[in-house]
């Protein structure tokens, strides 16, 4: 519980920097220091996981998550320079939105690795299998169709792992 506080507290933190501050110019000197704070929690949280009980498998998989978020963090703010400009431009949020709001949908976007919903969302991605076919032929399931089948197979690979 600790490491995923941690870790929704730090991508709050980079979505605040992200919303807050200009891509360039002397206030933007906060979001270009920001990944030295994102990057040193990031390694707390490496430190915090290696030792955390459980198996192999699970702990790289806290420990890839982690990386890849923390980095995401570290994209939006200084390589792909997001700021709510660019945001509101993509429609991922609007200027009339909340501060809530805001930063709840770019921490959203953080965790949103590949980009669904997005316009840079990852393409030539294969279907979903046959079983989520509906009476209109399309393949797209719902959402609680999707976790229906997901929880038995998630259950047997902590069963089984």
């Amino acid at each position: 519980v600790y490491c995923a506080s941690t870790l929704v507290g730090i991508c709050t933190y980079a979505a605040l920097i992200i919303i807050s501050t200009p891509k360039s110019g002397a206030a933007s000197l906060l979001r270009y220091s920001s990944p030295a704070i994102v990057l040193t929690v990031g390694q707390h949280l490496f430190q915090e996981l290696h030792g955390i009980s459980g198996s192999l498998s699970h702990r790289s998989v806290s420990l890839a998550l982690t990386a890849l978020f923390i980095l995401q963090c570290c994209n939006f703010l200084v390589i792909k320079r997001f700021d709510a400009n660019d945001l509101a431009e993509e429609k991922i949020l609007r200027h009339s939105d909340s501060l809530v709001t805001k930063v709840y949908r770019v921490v959203c976007l953080i965790f949103n690795v590949r980009g669904v919903g997005t316009p840079w969302q990852a393409k030539h991605l294969s279907e979903f299998p046959k079983f989520y076919t509906a009476r209109d032929g399309s393949r797209k399931p719902t959402h609680a169709w999707f976790i229906i089948r997901q929880l038995p197979i998630v259950a047997w690979q902590y069963l089984l792992l």
